[in-house]
């Protein structure tokens, strides 16, 4: 873990990504053309992306601010409320950081919400706002994975529920859309006679567990001919009593798959022991070639999870999911580096967001606090710095010898002036700035 404050200080010296605080914003009024055109306050939030204050459709020249949209009036007054609690806790511990963490995130994902909700129903500037919510969709992202990695107590290699945690993390902000395809086309399937002769049949299976969801996978399993005719006979032969088992067998193995943080160790070899014996001893699951690759996936055989895998993160989730957690525990880092480059020719095709991801993965905090900066987010720099000191991850409160003030106060004071801009939320950013002492 990255700990030396000094060498991340000069990591944003010489990118240039400390903000630049105006101290005349602070204590003084300029109309909005002004400020505007000489501060970065009240600006976008992101490069190009949507700005604190709508536009106006007067003519007069209004406060700067007063037409802030009421997403951000909410989330701005929801984390100030975590926010003064924060500060007024002295000793605030793993839980208190953990708790704090998901207060924030909880009222980052409400004000995506409510503005998703608005913009399906607007059509003026829907493409700059549809940049901003693009932003804090990523920030949602980055912000949820420092949670589980970089905010949570204790060693990650002792934490069995993380590797899961991680899979569920990749379900939400990676795999949406792959999970909403596979759970639709397993409902068309599920209507067939024999959906088993339809190509889709066990390609969907196979995703599902791929993406933790084993009981679901068995509800389409169960719509399979051969063994919904077992259930039509008086009396059955030899084979249908062994196929009845089969199927069984593999019912008990999906419906107690991997994935849940309540399994231990012992459970998943269990599980795992189960999946390899049932693969390598039954006839019915050998004579079946869908049985036999569902087999193999489930017994987390890298090859045919690479060979059924379409991305990256689909191919982490699934071994995130099936691998040992306890094993994996201890190499996020390396898992996602090769499940990346089983699809890319190396690590420096990846996109900007995958390399922050990447870092915090490896508890490089200097590179991605240096690529979290960047974003131009100062509602999660500010917020997300503050916790990352308290948690002891980073020393955020030594003095920066340019500016007069620490890390942590640079980042409030540029928080502050963005939502100072507005008339109507001065309030909030005077109050950020009585924790800047040096300033």
């Amino acid at each position: 873990m990255a700990s030396s404050s000094t060498s991340a200080f000069e990591i944003l010296r010489s990118t240039r990504q400390l903000p630049v605080v105006e101290k005349e914003l602070i204590f003084g009024k300029r109309s909005t053309e002004a400020a505007a055109a000489r501060s970065t306050a009240g600006a976008a939030w992101g490069k190009t992306a949507r700005k604190w204050v709508a536009a106006s459709s007067s003519t007069s020249a209004l406060e700067f601010g007063d037409v802030m949209p009421r997403e951000l009036r909410t989330l701005v007054a929801a984390s100030f409320d975590v926010f003064t609690r924060v500060q007024q806790t002295s000793q605030l511990g793993a839980f208190g950081v953990a708790r704090a963490s998901r207060e924030y995130r909880e009222a980052l994902k409400t004000c995506i919400f409510a503005l998703e909700d608005r913009l399906e129903t607007q059509t003026i500037n829907a493409e700059e706002e549809g940049e901003f919510l693009d932003l804090l969709k990523v920030s949602l992202a980055i912000w949820h994975l420092c949670e589980l990695l970089l905010l949570r107590g204790g060693a990650r290699g002792a934490d069995k529920s993380l590797a899961y945690d991680l899979a569920l993390w990749l379900q939400e902000h990676y795999c949406s859309t792959l999970l909403e395809k596979t759970e639709n086309e397993s409902e068309r399937l599920k209507k067939q006679q024999k959906p088993e002769q339809d190509t889709a049949f066990w390609t969907t299976i196979q995703s599902l567990v791929m993406t933790g969801n084993g009981p679901s996978a068995w509800s389409l399993l169960a719509t399979h001919s051969n063994y919904k005719s077992l259930f039509t006979r008086n009396t059955m032969s030899v084979t249908a009593t062994s196929t009845k088992s089969t199927f069984q067998a593999v019912q008990k193995l999906l419906l107690t798959m991997p994935g849940r943080a309540e399994q231990d160790g012992v459970g998943w070899k269990n599980w795992n022991d189960a999946c390899q014996y049932l693969l390598n001893t039954d006839g019915y699951v050998k004579a079946n070639t869908g049985l036999t690759t569902l087999l193999e996936i489930m017994a987390a055989k890298e090859d045919v999870l690479k060979a059924h895998a379409s991305s990256w993160y689909e191919l982490m989730m699934a071994r995130l999911f099936l691998d040992e957690p306890k094993t994996i525990a201890h190499r996020f880092e390396y898992l996602m580096a090769n499940c990346f480059r089983a699809y890319n020719n190396d690590e420096t095709s990846m996109g900007n967001f995958d390399c922050i991801i990447l870092a915090i993965m490896q508890y490089d905090i200097q590179s991605a606090l240096q690529d979290i900066i960047a974003l131009g987010f100062s509602w999660m720099a500010a917020h997300l710095i503050d916790l990352l000191q308290k948690s002891n991850a980073i020393v955020a409160d030594e003095v920066l010898p340019q500016a007069d003030c620490t890390l942590r106060e640079r980042f409030f004071l540029q928080y502050g002036m963005e939502i100072g801009a507005s008339s109507s939320m001065w309030q909030f950013a005077v109050r950020y700035y009585e924790y800047c002492p040096q300033f």
